[in-house]
């Protein structure tokens, strides 16, 4: 009855018909309590520490060491681990079958549950009655779409001055029809002070004042989205309520897991491990927890230049005169429309300009010339080491 007792790795509690005469003297001497000086029959030791039996701090397990009962119910893993009650049996009936000892260190025997078909993961079935406690509920291979990667780029400023500014066309007759023109300026707004440009041009009749597109900056900004990820496989882990004698050496009685779940028994352990070396229980299967999610794009959006800004609302003033570092003389101002506008007065000598009033830029967009790209994955996290009779 101890190599029963040592087979299995959860807390036992001893059931048998055996009584106990007030003097001590046993029917069936597995079941009674050591005496007051330790002096006991050939299964010494065999009595189940109480608090054991109740789920107290320390579960006595078949290989003598003590498993602290936090590990019983400890969340991270999703372990459930209850009493095992051992019932001592001659035969091993039908339906049931013989296994080795539980290894030193693993939570077991249980029944497995592990199906594939998701996402989403199939839905376990309910542990079966003779294992009616659900140990440990896991998954296993995550899968998901990769990051989705954006870029997006919004003008943050635009201008209508420095190498945009207007030009400025002066025309020998009043109404702009002759060409080539007599002279032309581009025209750069400075303030206070804007500058005065001569146009080349002598005894101008008329002027043209044309915009020159905007210009201006622009910022890209990167995105991240991470579809919903799934896992595709699913298991469960039911323990026994209750084990039983009737096997020969160390092996204990336990029934023969029902369809869906696994007809082998299998054992437990929180980690990725290799299974007990030397035992029955060398069928790895590795379930998980969690996952780290470990997707992200790389670092490569960026925006093209700024393009359709529109300026408009600005003057220029035509001149006769230059002095000094100003323009002088009679002075007309002409919007910055494009149209001809007649001068008048004619202005018969040297025509001067320069810009009168700022521009107001407007619109403008500009483009994605180059996208993150996904990378990284899912990957499994959290993980239980579940190994099964071959």
């Amino acid at each position: 009855m101890r190599a029963h007792l040592a087979a299995l790795g959860g807390t036992l509690l001893l059931l048998s018909g055996a009584a106990c005469s007030p003097n001590g003297d046993c029917t069936e001497k597995a079941t009674c309590p050591d005496t007051a000086d330790g002096a006991t029959g050939d299964d010494t030791g065999l009595a189940v520490d109480a608090s054991a039996a109740e789920g107290g701090a320390d579960a006595t397990r078949g290989d003598d060491s003590s498993v602290d009962a936090s590990d019983a119910g400890d969340a991270s893993d999703a372990h459930s681990v209850s009493d095992v009650v051992f019932v001592d049996s001659a035969t091993c009936p039908t339906g049931s079958t013989c296994i080795d000892p539980v290894p030193a260190g693993w939570i077991g025997p249980l029944a497995l549950f592990d199906q594939t078909g998701g996402p989403p993961p199939p839905t376990p079935p309910a542990c079966p009655s003779a294992f009616g406690t659900d140990a440990y509920d896991g998954n296993a291979s995550p899968t998901s779409p990769l990051a989705v990667c954006g870029c997006t780029c919004a003008v943050t400023s635009t201008s209508c001055n420095g190498t945009s500014a207007p030009s400025i066309s002066i025309y020998s007759d009043a109404s702009c029809m002759f060409n080539p023109t007599c002279g032309t300026a581009t025209l750069p707004y400075t303030s206070p002070n804007p500058f005065c440009v001569g146009t080349g041009c002598t005894g101008g009749q008329g002027a043209r004042a044309t915009e020159q597109p905007g210009t201006g900056s622009c910022a890209a900004t990167p995105s991240t989205s991470k579809p919903p990820w799934g896992w595709t496989e699913t298991a469960r882990a039911c323990q026994p309520s209750s084990v039983g004698g009737g096997c020969s050496g160390a092996q204990v009685c336990v029934p023969v897991p029902p369809s869906p779940f696994l007809a082998k028994l299998c054992v437990m352990q929180t980690g990725d491990l290799p299974c007990p070396s030397g035992s029955s229980y060398s069928l790895k299967h590795s379930f998980f927890g969690s996952v780290n999610d470990g997707r992200s794009c790389t670092p490569a959006c960026a925006c093209g230049s700024v393009t359709g800004v529109t300026c408009s609302g600005g003057t220029v003033a035509v001149y006769s005169m230059y002095s000094g570092s100003t323009c002088g003389g009679s002075m007309q101002d002409i919007p910055i429309d494009g149209a001809c506008h007649a001068l008048s007065p004619l202005v018969p000598g040297n025509v001067f300009a320069q810009a009168n009033s700022p521009s107001t830029a407007s619109g403008g967009t500009c483009t994605v010339t180059a996208n993150g790209q996904p990378q990284g994955s899912v990957v499994a996290a959290s993980p239980t080491t579940v190994c099964c009779q071959p």
